[in-house]
């Protein structure tokens, strides 16, 4: 855990989870008083040139967490060989906007399945663009009248 102060507030980095690598990802956890309302505003990485898994996950997290890429583009810079096992976009509703160019590099996957429909390396796209990308390996579709489809590229446009 890494300490930190904002306005005086005690601020705690904890480990919110673990990159593909073992690298662990730090999120703010802020100690103010009851009853106190803090805001705090932050610049958010928004990844634009994937070369890595970590680089995929950071684009998933990116996406998934409500930043939808649009206006924007993002380009493959490399072959990703190792699977990668996070999707861009949520069943919750957030979605990529923006265009995808895979620059003709391929993406490996292995999306094991999950409890509701549209498991895909692009869970939820909304007017986007994805081009020029090549989608290798595994993706399983859940069993039950709600799980009946999965895809190769996007479950849901």
């Amino acid at each position: 855990m890494v300490n930190d102060s904002v306005c005086g507030l005690r601020l705690h980095w904890i480990v919110y989870e673990y990159a593909a690598n073992g690298t662990p990802i730090y999120r703010p956890f802020l100690l103010g008083m009851p009853d106190t309302d803090v805001t705090i505003s932050a610049t958010v990485f928004h990844i634009k040139e994937i070369a890595s898994v970590d680089d995929w996950n950071a684009f998933c997290v990116a996406v998934n967490k409500g930043y939808n890429y649009s206006g924007d583009t993002v380009t493959m810079t490399a072959d990703i060989t190792t699977a990668v096992t996070t999707k861009a976009g949520t069943f919750a509703g957030t979605t990529f906007e923006g265009t995808f160019d895979g620059q003709g590099h391929t993406l490996t996957v292995n999306l094991p399945s999950i409890s509701h429909e549209g498991n895909a390396p692009f869970m939820y796209i909304e007017g986007a663009t994805i081009q020029n990308l090549v989608v290798n390996g595994s993706v399983t579709a859940g069993s039950g009248d709600s799980n009946r489809h999965a895809a190769g590229l996007v479950g849901y446009a």
